[in-house]
């Protein structure tokens, strides 16, 4: 997990092996509800499959690896979560 745009968004990338397990929030949605979502989401995320520790499988808004590396965001992903992070910054 990186703090993207100087802590505006997170910003989180799927890796094939090495990962970080971090904290998150699960909420269930209508469709509808999905879609204003999304719509409201920072440019460049997009919505991908995440498995959880538990094996469930859920949508999770991702970022492109490339422009987390070309912009050198910081990684905070042993900060305890993006609110933890938020939290800890102010």
């Amino acid at each position: 997990m990186h703090s993207a745009e100087n802590g505006w968004h997170p910003a989180i990338y799927e890796v094939a092996s090495g990962g970080a397990s971090i904290p998150g929030e699960v909420y269930e949605l209508t469709p509808e509800d999905f879609e204003k979502l999304a719509a409201g989401e920072p440019p460049h995320m997009y919505p991908s499959h995440v498995i959880l520790e538990d094996g469930e499988v859920l949508t999770a808004f991702l970022y492109p690896r490339e422009l987390v590396e070309k912009y050198q965001w910081e990684d905070i992903s042993d900060r305890g979560g993006w609110a933890a992070y938020k939290a800890g910054s102010q």
